[in-house]
């Protein structure tokens, strides 16, 4: 048996907040345990919620980041389930602009 301390978590963005969730405050919650993040934007197309690469959908990401940092997460996950029509590779580059804009590399 492991304790609640010694079980590891890597959170899903996205779906956290489709859940309903606060996701800075999930993430905070889990100081020591959350080591890995998946950073997924939130998007809304026709009434339905989409990924969007990060930092442009409607998740408060200035507030997960600093939560990720609070909480010692390591590695940091861009990914996005599905582009949309969109070349992924632009989907990289602007979640990656977005994260090094914001001081992350």
């Amino acid at each position: 048996t492991f304790t609640a301390d010694q079980m590891g978590f890597t959170l899903d963005t996205f779906w956290a907040q489709y859940a309903g969730l606060n996701v800075p405050d999930l993430i905070r919650r889990m100081k020591g345990r959350v080591p890995c993040v998946h950073l997924k934007d939130m998007a809304v197309q026709v009434n339905k919620s989409v990924t969007a690469p990060v930092g442009h959908g409607n998740m408060d990401f200035d507030a997960i980041l600093a939560a990720c940092a609070d909480a010692g997460a390591t590695y940091l996950l861009v990914e996005q389930d599905d582009c949309y029509d969109v070349d992924p590779f632009e989907c990289m580059r602007r979640s990656y602009d977005f994260l090094a804009a914001n001081g992350f590399r």
